[in-house]
């Protein structure tokens, strides 16, 4: 059994090549934190151009640990979004990799301290 649902949702243009964009998303009933995005496929020879994706955003809060080792003291910071970009150029008839993208979104909050009293 897959832990993805995927859905063909357009046909575009990708670097002068005709795609499929492919939709892809964890199923509710997978508990852990898996990714959701967008795959763009060659309609031709079925090669990868471009996949985008992120962490699931409603499993982000299971992936603090891997994302936060510390944080600043006196603050909390926690992700609130990781999205990848990876994309493919084709010479020669062969597909290369061409560029990774990675992004974290965290936020910060300070850390209420109470006052210290003798």
């Amino acid at each position: 059994m897959s832990d993805y649902s995927y859905r063909m949702t357009d046909i575009v243009t990708y670097d002068d090549e005709s795609a499929y964009a492919i939709e892809f998303e964890q199923h509710e009933n997978v508990e852990l934190p898996l990714f959701k995005g967008t795959i763009y496929i060659n309609t031709v020879d079925y090669g990868i151009l471009n996949a985008e994706f992120e962490i699931n955003p409603k499993m982000i809060s299971k992936m603090k640990d891997s994302f936060i080792s510390t944080s600043t003291h006196g603050f909390d910071t926690w992700p609130v979004s990781v999205k990848y970009s990876v994309s493919y150029r084709k010479m020669n008839n062969r597909y290369f990799l061409n560029h990774v993208r990675a992004i974290l979104y965290s936020l910060q909050t300070r850390r209420k301290t109470l006052p210290y009293t003798v």
